[in-house]
């Protein structure tokens, strides 16, 4: 049943006494989730408090960024299940199905009653979608918003089915599905509804400047994560499968105790293959220039550099090595 505690928040049919503030979200988090809450969700939200897209109306910025915070709250526990060996191992394995069908409307009310991670999954997800229904062109633009959910939660079986079926998926299939787990696309459709001057006409060009953008954003994070990845065993990502194809390491591996310390130095090598990706990347934003007339790109661009940056200066995982 639900606590006390979070019934201010959860009231079954999406109907809502108050939005949950972001504190309140990271110590939900925190009941059953296994990273620094503290740092983390709030180093986004800062983030999202100074990067946006340049046509967003202003008076939306800090509603965007504690949703946008909020959405990643629950994109972590979902990642967690499908990546972490700890948690997967700890939770039953149709539990990812579960949640990856939690925002069409499937719930299930006896695993929901039963289960304290797709309860808190729920509370956190309902609470957020509450006010992205509210945002003024959330119906024009709807359709979109639901078909990237749909590709981030697929992101989310793909790292399952390479964490649990060994020999799924390649270095090739994780560049295509894992950087929709950074919810980049997610987030700029989330602006393109609060941007009145947005015109539909040029969907087709902003969609896929934002589907290289999170590319970029997907090369920082990795950068940054993929040593404590090691740690959790989750070999999902496109430098982890390239480390595989090249034969720095093998499935028999991963199961060991010192996975960790037989892989982390190889795996640093690499890093420049990856960062030399994203100057590249940049560069394919910036012939769009003259297609697109809501927003400055080059100004986009200087935005997903500096948050490239940000992840590179991000509190590292190398101390495990």
């Amino acid at each position: 049943m639900v606590t006390s505690e979070k019934a201010s928040y959860l009231i079954f049919e999406e109907a809502y006494i108050r939005p949950m503030p972001l504190d309140d979200a990271v110590k939900l988090y925190s009941t059953i989730g296994k990273r620094n809450a503290k740092f983390l969700f709030k180093w986004l939200h800062n983030i999202y408090q100074k990067v946006y897209l340049p046509c967003v109306d202003q008076d939306y910025i800090d509603t965007l960024a504690l949703d946008k915070t909020k959405l990643c709250i629950f994109d972590v526990c979902v990642d967690d299940v499908a990546d972490n060996y700890r948690v997967r191992n700890q939770r039953n394995n149709k539990l990812i199905y579960k949640l990856i069908n939690l925002p069409w409307g499937s719930y299930d009310n006896q695993f929901y009653n039963n289960d304290i991670y797709y309860e808190t999954c729920k509370t956190l997800y309902l609470d957020v979608f509450s006010s992205i229904k509210t945002y003024p062109r959330y119906e024009e633009l709807k359709d979109v918003f639901n078909y990237d959910l749909k590709q981030v939660l697929h992101s989310m079986e793909y790292s399952y089915l390479v964490n649990s079926k060994i020999g799924f998926g390649s270095y090739m299939e994780s560049l295509l599905y894992v950087p929709h787990g950074l919810m980049v696309i997610l987030h700029c459709v989330m602006d393109l509804m609060c941007s009145p001057k947005f015109k539909m006409s040029e969907l087709n060009n902003v969609h896929a400047v934002f589907t290289i953008a999170q590319k970029v954003m997907c090369m920082g994070n990795m950068l940054n994560t993929y040593p404590r990845e090691i740690q959790e065993k989750d070999i999902s990502s496109p430098i982890m499968m390239m480390g595989l194809e090249k034969g720095l390491y093998q499935y028999d591996d991963v199961i060991h105790n010192n996975f960790e310390k037989k892989v982390l130095r190889k795996i640093k090598k690499l890093e420049p293959h990856f960062r030399a990706l994203v100057p590249k990347y940049l560069d394919e934003i910036r012939q769009y220039q003259s297609k697109i007339q809501c927003y400055d790109v080059e100004k986009f661009v200087q935005g997903l550099e500096y948050i490239f940056k940000m992840f590179l200066k991000r509190d590292s995982y190398w101390k495990l090595a």
